[in-house]
């Protein structure tokens, strides 16, 4: 197994239904089906279904069919105009009803006066005035989070007493357990993993981590503020998330407390002693605690610490 931690290859959109050639530049924004990138080219199809690419002209401006792209030096793109602008990527669509939209290498803009609709899947996700969305490759990101540049399939060496910290905003983690005696991280990422001072930190990670089932003797955290956190557990700490639902199957012999303020708490196989703790049953003395929240989701904790499922075993080098 080769361990490998690289940023992601830009994934060429697909453009009314037509797939642009991959390219070796990043994407720098979408408007109104131009991709636009920041090697001073562009992608586009026009109403014939034909691929047009080429550089931006001198002058900044793309015309195709009937619309015009006015790209300045300082990179800040705009279409102007009464509605029917709409610029679609995946399968989610931003669609304009009246008004300007402005969008720079950071992302599109939406504002004055003009009332858009954000719609991702057929629905709308975001409504009214004043609207940003920034986009990064063909992912539509809403708010201040960018998704990760990197992917990871890489192996951590820890040893005993240490903690694994996993914290994000928007991924959704999962747990898992490796025969080995590394941390194995999978996934997109914003950056590199550090290990100091005895903790692992994982940040900004969408993915999965492996936790060694051998070094019994680890602590771990995740935390996702709006994603979920999901998988088989077996060492003592912290999961929790703020929006989302936070499902785990325990798989050792460790006292629980699971909460949440706005959502439901659904834990099976154990022995409730107070409002919010749980015991396994026919332990005398716990190996640890675990401590379960989600502030607006449901917590779903199902012990069963004589099963693996064989779906997430994996061998760590």
């Amino acid at each position: 197994m080769t361990d490998f931690f690289r940023r992601k290859k830009t994934t060429a959109p697909m453009i009314q239904g037509v797939q642009l050639p991959e390219k070796d530049a990043d994407i720098t924004s979408i408007v109104n089906n131009v991709v636009l990138y920041n090697d001073n080219t562009f992608a586009t199809v026009d109403a014939q279904g034909r691929v047009i690419t080429g550089q931006i002209p001198e002058n900044g401006r793309i015309k195709v069919d009937d619309t015009e792209i006015h790209v300045s030096r300082r990179g800040v793109t705009y279409v102007s105009g009464e509605g029917g602008n709409a610029t679609v990527i995946g399968t989610g669509t931003i669609a304009i009803g009246r008004g300007a939209i402005s969008a720079g290498p950071g992302g599109i803009s939406i504002g004055g006066t003009c009332h858009g609709n954000v719609y991702a899947g057929g629905r709308p996700a975001v409504t009214g005035r004043n609207l940003e969305v920034r986009l990064t490759g063909s992912t539509i990101v809403i708010g201040n989070n960018s998704p990760p540049e990197y992917e990871i399939d890489k192996a951590y060496p820890v040893k005993k007493r240490d903690l694994v910290s996993v914290c994000c905003n928007t991924g959704n983690i999962a747990l898992a357990l490796t025969d080995g005696r590394s941390v194995r991280v999978e996934g997109n990422i914003s950056s590199e993993p550090v290990y100091a001072e005895g903790r692992l930190m994982i940040q900004e990670l969408d993915g999965t981590v492996y936790m060694p089932r051998r070094i019994k003797d680890l602590d771990i955290l995740a935390d996702s503020k709006n994603g979920t956190v999901t998988g088989e557990v077996i060492h003592p700490g912290d999961i929790a998330s703020k929006n989302g639902c936070v499902t785990i199957r325990l798989m050792a012999p460790l006292k629980v407390k699971a909460s949440t303020q706005n959502g439901i708490v659904s834990v099976n196989g154990m022995q409730q002693i107070t409002n919010e703790w749980y015991t396994p049953p026919g332990v005398a003395k716990p190996k640890g605690t675990l401590s379960i929240d989600s502030k607006n989701g449901v917590v779903t904790v199902t012990y069963s610490a004589n099963e693996l499922p064989e779906r997430h075993k994996r061998a760590n080098d």
